[in-house]
């Protein structure tokens, strides 16, 4: 599994999708989550079908092969935005 492509989230299903794929993308070595996150202290906390942990979140990964960093960032309370942006 290889890190997500960037891209802006519009609706809930966008950002349950890549919460989903980043998670795959922990557990295969290809990202590791930074200790500066807002909102969730493991991205692996948000689970599926429950209610999101914050009204934001923001949370930032590195890529441990290439040290190129990532930030996902999610408005949960209206489900109306959001992305995962190389930073």
């Amino acid at each position: 599994m290889k890190r997500p492509p960037t891209q802006s989230l519009q609706i809930p299903e966008q950002a349950s999708r890549i919460v989903r794929d980043i998670i795959e993308a922990i557990e295969a070595g290809e990202l590791a989550q930074l200790p500066d996150s807002i909102g969730v202290e493991r991205l692996q906390q948000i689970a599926e079908g429950q209610p999101w942990p914050a009204d934001f979140i923001e949370v930032n990964f590195e890529e441990p092969t290439t040290g190129k960093r990532f930030r996902l960032s999610l408005e949960t309370y209206h489900g109306t935005g959001g992305a995962w942006q190389e930073v």
